[in-house]
């Protein structure tokens, strides 16, 4: 990491789970926003914030605190070149990614260990709606994937002011979906 780099994100740096390394895995691992709204707002500010490049599906415009801003200028490490290793899209949008977060009523996330056909039925389980505390929810979801500090498959959200995380069953497809 470049001495500029190290300094503002020093205090993710300083925590032991992630280090200098986890930081880098961050910095590495462009994120694609294919949807908007409030949720996926507030999620690529935390992204953003945190080091993960984010990069905008064509036509895909910010509202908001984040409207008119260039990603470049929000973070400085974004590179447009490397191609994303993830997709984060609102409940109605499919997508073909590796690693996947979609935002709804609550968090549903995949990465390629997750079988395809458990990860269809879990989205269907994810009902519309969402907001700002769904979108950080996602952000940290999606950079725990990126991290591998997560299962391969799963649903979160939130039940009443508290998270709770949705038992994904055995796959019956022969995927493993425990961490």
């Amino acid at each position: 990491m470049r001495e500029d780099q190290i300094v503002r994100y020093g205090r993710q740096i300083l925590l032991r789970e992630l280090g200098g390394r986890g930081q880098e895995r961050l910095l590495a691992a462009p994120v694609r926003v294919l949807g908007g709204g409030p949720a996926l707002e507030d999620a690529v500010a935390y992204l953003l914030a945190g080091g993960t490049p984010v990069v905008l599906a064509p036509g895909i415009t910010l509202g908001g605190f984040l409207a008119g801003a260039p990603l470049e200028a929000l973070n400085p490490d974004a590179n447009p070149s490397t191609p994303p290793v993830a997709d984060l899209l609102p409940r109605e949008l499919s997508s073909t990614a590796p690693v996947q977060v979609v935002v709804g009523a609550g968090v549903a996330f995949r990465d390629a260990r997750a079988c395809q056909a458990c990860w269809s039925d879990l989205r269907a389980g994810l009902g519309p709606g969402s907001g700002p505390p769904v979108g950080s929810l996602a952000a940290l979801t999606l950079q725990r994937l990126l991290l591998g500090w997560s299962a391969p498959l799963g649903l979160v959200h939130w039940k009443g002011e508290r998270l709770e995380a949705a038992a994904v069953p055995a796959c019956p497809h022969g995927a493993n979906h425990q961490q």
